[in-house]
């Protein structure tokens, strides 16, 4: 869908004829930040542009250390090394910093990438079942009471991608519509933490 849409779209608008900046630099980090957000969203709603990004994903599945981005420039200054070696070095400089601020930006937008923390406070103990059985998330648990009720309540911390996180929460309502929970987005995980395909 994604190629045929572009077929449809590079065939029938029309392109300007002289270009809009003059400055080569200029073109080339706005087209690598607005590339880098395409793609990051097309990859957030669990698409694809038909390109390298599925083998990106496919990675950074295998290992920790390798994102979408990261694979992107690996890649493309293999490539472009190549082209600066065989033909010209000026426009391989160009398309080398074309690929590092269109996979950067891909990185920031793409939500796999973003951990969230969340801490749920719930009487339900269908909730923590639920995280571990349908996400195949981690579960830490704790026995809480409220400081003014003085209620037992469970406390529940575990770790999903931000792609995850309105699921998650969607599901703890359907099981408990007066869970309180909490996100916490910058948190740097090490260790078990799986990230998913999308």
């Amino acid at each position: 869908l994604s190629v045929a849409l572009q077929t449809i779209i590079f065939t029938y608008i029309i392109a300007p004829t002289a270009p809009i900046l003059d400055d080569k630099l200029a073109c080339i980090v706005i087209a690598g930040l607005l590339g880098g957000v395409g793609c990051g969203l097309i990859l957030t709603n669990s698409a694809s542009a038909g390109g390298l990004d599925l083998l990106g994903l496919y990675l950074s599945h295998k290992s920790k250390k390798i994102s979408v981005g990261i694979f992107n420039v690996i890649y493309n200054i293999i490539l472009y090394t190549l082209m600066a070696i065989l033909f010209d070095v000026s426009t391989a400089l160009y398309s080398i910093i074309y690929i590092v601020v269109f996979s950067v930006t891909i990185d920031r937008w793409h939500y796999q990438n973003i951990e969230v923390e969340l801490m749920i406070f719930t009487h339900v103990p269908e909730v923590k079942q639920m995280i571990m059985h349908e996400y195949a998330r981690g579960v830490t648990c704790w026995d809480g009471k409220g400081a003014y009720t003085n209620n037992h309540t469970e406390v529940l911390v575990t770790i999903v991608a931000k792609s995850e996180v309105s699921s998650v929460q969607r599901e703890i309502r359907k099981l408990d519509p007066n869970a309180f929970v909490i996100a916490h987005t910058r948190v740097s995980v090490s260790g078990g933490y799986q990230k998913r395909l999308v």
